[in-house]
């Protein structure tokens, strides 16, 4: 099957049979190529047509009037005349994943296909629905970003905090497990925040990480300019989700800038808290073991909720939104702020 002429017949297709008249031809090709021991190349030619053939079926099957089935609550009659998917020969999955495909867009599709072929991996339809998730889940953080209060780079200033906490929304995008709110960030978003600039010159970084994103962390650790000290681990008190082993612990990078001694010299490196009460809310006890530890003034992003005595930043990908806490654990917005706000910008 020639990709040139391949394409042309897939950009001609007028109807969901005419793609998947040509995806079914294309994917029988694979499954025979790879069967046969053929190179990855002549593999991923075939899946391309695939790929293409799909997409295109999705955009058709998007422009297609809906069937609307029932006319009524315990209504028996359905309306015949628009086409169901079984008339079109597909399943209703298919015609999920195809659509999902088709509202990515026509540079991000060749980009994808590009880069694959590049990296000589395998073009399969898993991931290029992942793509599609991924796309969906940023324009999802971008519609839900609002304006809660002070732009981040205000409180950014010459004196700084001596003590940061960093509780980061490890999503997928990110290298994590999962979404852990409707604003999880991308890798790179969370690499530019401006934690350097935050920190005093002599400070101490306590960011947390979980099993899956330990050399994350210690990327982000270099990246934002501190030193690397050890390892804090909380031994949660029950089993947690995972596919292989079950996540039972959650660590924190203890990371120094310039120089700047702890308070106590009598602690271990592991704890035995408990939980929180809203999700992904960590221990109080650790809040106050850190205070024990480390000076203030003390700030902590991404915070799950207000605490007395820090300043709580909650930052989105859009950098001009937060949600910021004074020391008192009261809320400040631009019409309200107060000295206990002034003195990060001092």
């Amino acid at each position: 099957m020639h990709l040139d002429a391949a394409r042309k017949a897939i950009q001609r297709a007028a109807s969901v049979d005419d793609a998947k008249g040509i995806r079914d031809k294309a994917e029988a090709l694979r499954v025979y190529a790879k069967q046969s021991g053929q190179s990855l190349e002549l593999q991923n030619v075939c899946a391309e047509i695939k790929l293409r053939a799909e997409r295109r079926g999705g955009e058709i099957l998007s422009e297609m009037e809906k069937n609307p089935g029932a006319r009524g609550k315990g209504v028996r009659f359905h309306d015949r005349t628009a086409l169901r998917l079984t008339d079109l020969g597909i399943s209703k999955m298919q015609s999920h994943r195809w659509q999902k495909i088709a509202r990515i867009s026509e540079k991000e599709f060749e980009a994808f296909l590009a880069k694959r072929k590049e990296e000589l991996k395998e073009l399969t339809s898993v991931s290029l629905l992942r793509l599609a998730k991924e796309i969906e889940r940023q324009a999802k953080r971008k519609s839900e970003s609002v304006d809660l209060g002070l732009p981040l780079q205000s409180f950014t200033g010459k004196k700084g905090f001596s003590t940061l906490v960093v509780d980061l929304p490890w999503g997928r995008s990110a290298g994590g497990d999962a979404d852990q709110c409707p604003h999880s960030m991308s890798f790179d978003e969370i690499a530019d925040l401006p934690v350097s600039e935050m920190c005093a010159k002599d400070s101490h970084l306590y960011l947390w990480v979980t099993n899956k994103t330990l050399a994350k962390g210690l990327e982000l650790v270099d990246r934002w300019g501190f030193r690397y000290v050890t390892c804090l681990t909380w031994c949660k008190p029950w089993l947690g989700a995972g596919n292989h082993f079950r996540c039972s612990t959650e660590h924190i990078f203890f990371c120094v800038r310039g120089s700047l001694e702890l308070a106590r010299q009598d602690v271990g490196t592991w704890f035995q808290w408990p939980w929180g009460k809203i999700h992904s809310e960590k221990p109080d006890r650790f809040y106050e073991f850190v205070m024990s530890c480390s000076p203030g003034p003390y700030a902590v992003l991404f915070s799950s909720k207000q605490r007395k005595g820090w300043h709580c930043i909650r930052a989105y990908p859009n950098w001009s939104n937060v949600f910021l806490a004074g020391g008192n654990g009261m809320p400040l917005d631009s019409r309200a702020a107060n000295n206990e706000a002034r003195v990060i910008v001092a």
